[in-house]
């Protein structure tokens, strides 16, 4: 999500001045498997003034990426699925624009509350508010600019920010163990096994 700032203009900052920082490029890369062929919004993002900051935080996060269900050896899965019973089916689910749809504020807390569970804990050599306002910094407000205007990202993050993969799945992590934990299961899942079902009676 994001919004035109009309406070500055794409000349102000490009990506080809090289003394300093710039906005962010936001361009767009085909998908030809799909019929349609929509674009991928990519934020090239290298020039921006919190690049580096970003890229060092995504260091540090990458211990909350990791949970049970994460899949570390694919021909050990492979192995799995070829001894479970054959009336079983894999289904391999797609988020829709995943990390434009990723809630910058609630992920943001969910790091804090990780790394910081007591309020006077300490995570190299960090506090819990210093930490947060780094994350705040390195992910919220990146401007761009797209058609020689200029916009600032409101929520969710740009697919080229050195952080975004790690907040995806920091988030995606969170709510499997949330599943897991509480026993809730979304409807999608639920339906399933009705949707398998009525594909093979068509077929």
């Amino acid at each position: 999500m994001a919004h035109k700032d009309t406070r500055h203009s794409a000349t102000q900052s490009t990506p080809h001045n090289k003394t300093g920082s710039s906005f962010g490029v936001m361009y767009g890369l085909p998908k030809i498997h799909k019929s349609s062929i929509p674009l991928r919004p990519i934020l090239s993002s290298y020039t921006t003034p919190n690049y580096k900051t970003a890229k060092f935080l995504a260091t540090l996060h990458e211990p909350l990426t990791k949970n049970p269900n994460n899949l570390s050896n694919f021909l050990k899965f492979i192995e799995n699925i070829i001894l479970q019973d054959s009336d079983l089916y894999m289904a391999s689910l797609d988020v829709e624009t995943l990390f434009t749809n990723i809630p910058v504020n609630e992920t943001i807390q969910i790091v804090v509350d990780r790394l910081f569970p007591t309020p006077d804990s300490a995570f190299n050599n960090f506090n819990s508010p210093d930490f947060r306002k780094l994350l705040e910094l390195a992910v919220k407000d990146t401007a761009f600019v797209f058609n020689d205007e200029v916009y600032v990202q409101t929520d969710g993050v740009g697919m080229g920010s050195p952080l975004s993969c790690t907040m995806a799945d920091i988030f995606k992590c969170h709510l499997e163990a949330y599943d897991n934990h509480s026993g809730a299961v979304s409807e999608t899942i639920t339906d399933l096994p009705e949707a398998f079902t009525a594909a093979n009676a068509e077929g």
